[in-house]
């Protein structure tokens, strides 16, 4: 009986030395892997779920946008699909960015995600507020922070199992981090997007070009959004559109403190 404790003793110091050994962000990357796949499980099993990332690919090369994101069926299996790498390069280029990490680190900050439905923002947010305080760089009662996640269509099946597990999983307490939704399209700006930006300390518009780009008239209608809503010293943060070469390299990235005359 003694050997065997000893034993197990040995193996969980040895478990631990090797955990310790592993650099910080492959250990967050992995996490954050977990999380989806516990999040997505009953998704990646499904019968139908090469069919229908099919049938997304197909609207996607024909640039059908409404088709992939107004079809209810669609969005557990687009989150499943694209999730995971976006989660990653999300949390990859939020790290790289002292003045985000700085700001996780104030007390009542809200960060407005444009287009965020699919939880990818709020995942390699989540994972980067996770390390900081592993590392100690804030306390948990000073983190506080509200994510606010903006779409266009109601991703609550995928955002609530999604929003579960991470508070799970990084032991967030109620109040530590706080998720909520605004349904709002981006295209056809109104009060409620204009208040969010007011409101925030940071507004991200991560991958969203496609969509956004399209037309000349909404890109200048954003440019003067942004002009007029959001207030000085408060960042914005805008990436290029997603591939899987893209490189986590800042001149790939636009973070302007704005600041009124």
């Amino acid at each position: 009986m003694k050997q065997g404790k000893k034993i197990q003793s040995s193996k969980r110091k040895i478990e631990k030395s090797l955990a310790a050994s592993i650099p910080e962000e492959i250990r967050e990357e992995q996490k954050i892997l977990d999380i989806l796949q516990k999040s997505f499980s009953g998704v990646f099993g499904s019968d139908e779920f090469e069919l229908v990332l099919r049938n997304i690919k197909k609207a996607f090369y024909e640039r059908d946008f409404n088709t992939v994101f107004t079809n209810s069926e669609n969005l557990p299996v687009y989150s499943a699909a694209y999730a995971p790498r976006r989660a990653l390069c999300y949390y990859n280029l939020l790290r790289q960015i002292p003045e985000i990490s700085n700001l996780l680190c104030l007390k009542n900050k809200t960060i407005y995600c444009l287009g965020a439905g699919a939880g990818s923002e709020l995942l390699g947010i989540s994972s980067l507020i996770n390390e900081l305080v592993e590392q100690n760089s804030v306390k948990k009662e000073n983190v506080n922070t509200s994510i606010v996640l903006q779409d266009y269509v109601d991703w609550n099946s995928v955002l609530i199992p999604l929003q579960e597990t991470i508070m799970s999983e990084y032991n967030f307490s109620a109040g530590f981090v706080d998720f909520k939704h605004d349904l709002s399209n981006l295209l056809e700006i109104d009060a409620q997007i204009e208040t969010g930006i007011s409101k925030a300390d940071l507004v991200t518009c991560m991958f969203v070009f496609n969509e956004l780009f399209a037309d000349k008239a909404k890109v200048m209608q954003f440019i003067s959004l942004l002009t007029n809503k959001l207030q000085p010293g408060k960042l914005f943060l805008v990436t290029p559109t997603f591939s899987i070469t893209i490189q986590y390299d800042p001149i790939l990235l636009l973070i302007l403190s704005y600041i009124k005359n």
